[in-house]
Formats: C-alpha cells, sequence, structure tokens
C-alpha cells in the first residue's frame, strides 16, 4: 500500500489506496509536521466531500510505534499499525476523520510531544474540512497517558477524550481542568503494565468533580487497545461536541505556552479562574489568577457581544474596565493569530493594563505520568 507524501510547497499529496478487504477506496495522506519532523497519517471517510465538515479523532500511539526496530530502522504510527485489525481496523472511517500522528522523543507528555499534536492540528485543519467543534482525541498505553495530558494542557481543543489502558494523573488542579469533558476510558482488569487501578482511580477524581466519567473494564484484558469496543466508542465519540464554558478554573502546565485559555488570554500567568454572565445592564467578568500579566485580554464569545452593551471587568474584585462592548478587526486577527481555528475566532477583545505580576519562583520539576 502507498501513500502520499508532503509537497514541497507544504501542501499533503492525498493519494488512494483499496482496502484489500473490500477493494473500495480509502483517503490517506502522508505529511511532516514542523516544527518537529513526525510523519502523521490521515485516513479520510471514504465518501469524503470538502464541501461539508467532519469530525475528527487524533489517535495517539504507544510505546511499541516509535523509536527503531531490530534492524534499526524508525517505526513510524502508519497505516499498516493504526489500520490493523487490533486498532481501528480496516474500516474505521464511518463519518470521521482519522490521525496518527508518531512521536520519536517517547513520550506525548513532553514538551516536543505536545508540540507534535498542536502543530499535527494546525497542519490538518488547514489541509482537510474539519469540524473543530467535533475533535476527539485517545490512544492506547503512552498515548492514552498522552491523552490525559494533552486534554489538561490544552481542554478548549477537544470534544472528547478516549484514554485506552493509561496511566494515573495524580494532580487534581490539572485533572480540575477536564472537569466538564466527556471522557471514555477503557481497562482491561489484567493489565500488568498499567494496572487497572489507574483508570478506577481517574473516575473517582473526575467523579469528585461532577464529571461521569465512563470506564469499560475488559474482565481478564491485558495491555490492549481492544478493538470491538470500538462499536461502542465511536458512535459516542461523534455524540460529542465541544463547548465553551461561561465559568471555568485552569491551571497551566509547564512547558509549551498554553495560548488562548478559552476566551481569556494570560501568558505567563500560572492560574485563571473566569466567570463571564449577562444581567439586565451588563456583561460582568469576573477573574482570578496567580500572576496574570500586564496585558491580560478578554475576548468576549459571540453569545455576550451584542454591540453597545456595557460589559465591566473585575479583577481579583477590583473593577479593572467598564464600557460600552465595540466589535473590531483587530480582535478576529488576534484570537485566530492565537487559536488557528476559526470557530475560536472573537469579534471583541479587552485588554486590561494590570499591575505587574511579582518575579516568578524557580520552576519545580513536574511528576511524571506513570510510565506505560
Amino acid at each position: 500500500m502507498t501513500s502520499g507524501l508532503l509537497e514541497p510547497s507544504g501542501r499533503v499529496a492525498v493519494a488512494k489506496t483499496s482496502s484489500p478487504s473490500t477493494g473500495r477506496p480509502l483517503t490517506v495522506a502522508s505529511m511532516v509536521a514542523s516544527p518537529l519532523p513526525s510523519v502523521v497519517t490521515v485516513v479520510a471517510p471514504r465518501r469524503y466531500d470538502r464541501k461539508r465538515r467532519w469530525p475528527l479523532h487524533m489517535a495517539l500511539h504507544g510505546g511499541g510505534s516509535y523509536g527503531r526496530d531490530a534492524n534499526g530502522k524508525k517505526r513510524y504510527w502508519d497505516e499498516k499499525r493504526c489500520l490493523s485489525s487490533g486498532v481501528w481496523g480496516r474500516r474505521p472511517q464511518r463519518g470521521f476523520i482519522l490521525v496518527c500522528p508518531t512521536t520519536h522523543v517517547g513520550k506525548w507528555w513532553k514538551p516536543e510531544g505536545d508540540k507534535i499534536i498542536t502543530a499535527v492540528f494546525q497542519k490538518v485543519i488547514r489541509e482537510f474540512n474539519v469540524d473543530t467543534n467535533k475533535v476527539s482525541v485517545g490512544g492506547l498505553s503512552n498515548g492514552g497517558t498522552g491523552t490525559w495530558h494533552i486534554t489538561m494542557k490544552y481542554p478548549w481543543m477537544w470534544a472528547a477524550a478516549i484514554p485506552r489502558c493509561a496511566g494515573e494523573i495524580h494532580n487534581d488542579d490539572y485533572v480540575r481542568n477536564i472537569e466538564s469533558m466527556p471522557v471514555y476510558m477503557i481497562h482491561g482488569t489484567n493489565d500488568h503494565l498499567i494496572p487497572v487501578e489507574s483508570s478506577r482511580n481517574m473516575s473517582a477524581r473526575l467523579a469528585k468533580l461532577g464529571n461521569e466519567a465512563r470506564l469499560t473494564e475488559i474482565e481478564g484484558g491485558g495491555h490492549f487497545f481492544f478493538s470491538k469496543e470500538n462499536r461502542q466508542v465511536v458512535p459516542w465519540m461523534l455524540a460529542q461536541k465541544r463547548m465553551a464554558p461561561e465559568e471555568f478554573t485552569y491551571t497551566y502546565l509547564h512547558g509549551n505556552p498554553a495560548g488562548l485559555v478559552y476566551w481569556v488570554h494570560a501568558p505567563g500567568a500560572e492560574r485563571v479562574e473566569a466567570t463571564m454572565v449577562r444581567d439586565a445592564s451588563a456583561v460582568k467578568v469576573t477573574l482570578k489568577g496567580e500572576r496574570l500579566p500586564k496585558r491580560t485580554t478578554v475576548f468576549v464569545p459571540d453569545a455576550f457581544a451584542e454591540p453597545g452593551t456595557q460589559i465591566r471587568i473585575f479583577v481579583d474584585g477590583v473593577l479593572q474596565h467598564e464600557g460600552p462592548i465595540r466589535s473590531s478587526v483587530a480582535a478576529v486577527l488576534e484570537s485566530f493569530r492565537l487559536t488557528g481555528d476559526l470557530e475560536r475566532t472573537y469579534t471583541v477583545a479587552v485588554t486590561l493594563d494590570l499591575p505587574e505580576p511579582p518575579p516568578p519562583e524557580p520552576p519545580e520539576e513536574p511528576d511524571a505520568p506513570a510510565e506505560p
């Protein structure tokens, strides 16, 4: 089976291949994601039509699909592996785009790993017509623990998380970042590499936050993808939709910058708590946080952005801005620059002039997740 390669222009060359079982065409693309080299396999639906927007699932590989084989040749998370019968199979594409990136740095939760994921996301949504409100992420083992990391670090990117046989995240502040995200966990009860207690504990942590995450335990199962569960996973996955919360608490993870946190841009902050409500007279925004930068910007979602309405922004209980809502081209361009996502582009922005935060303390080394 052959696949397309990235053209010199940077566009994706798409090659038509055929399923050996049915002879029906699959649309497979290969690309290289920068700034780090990463081969990415993209499999579009058989009836892919650029005129409509499609859900997308990003599948993160486990430890067996990176590094080098016994002959010293690099392993890739290519169509042979991600479309194998034990993973997504030859017929996974009933209405969604499957994206399979490769990391050779070992761990998806390392800065290099999550940089690959965000670069792949940006490249794919430029090349394919993706419904960015219906993008999910999942994976097995290393990829499952990476799913926890990437959803906790960038919760505004994802409609759902599907970790399989994944490690446990012990920091409850990070877990709170996904308190409202739909989660579907799968784990074998006889997994001797990452015990099922890891998923049970994550289920309990989420339950304390009011998140009724799904956990399917495979009785007697080991450390596997459990592809038969896709029959239940796929319909559930396609039913999920990303939501923009009117209230959130977000704790920044170490590593790459988070960018626009839902509708607040506070680069360098360590924690942001934000609420936006509308009453009879105005839109009211309340912000709290640790190390909020001098230039903190609040973008106003369309549901609140009625021109002429007053907006009041309070930071730590102090009124920092009051005035009418005004749309601007600058807000559109800046929000798109920060997100690259048309669904997260705003027409109204208010930049605050806050006191300078104190100098940061030297960062502590974060706890590593359980080794997949």
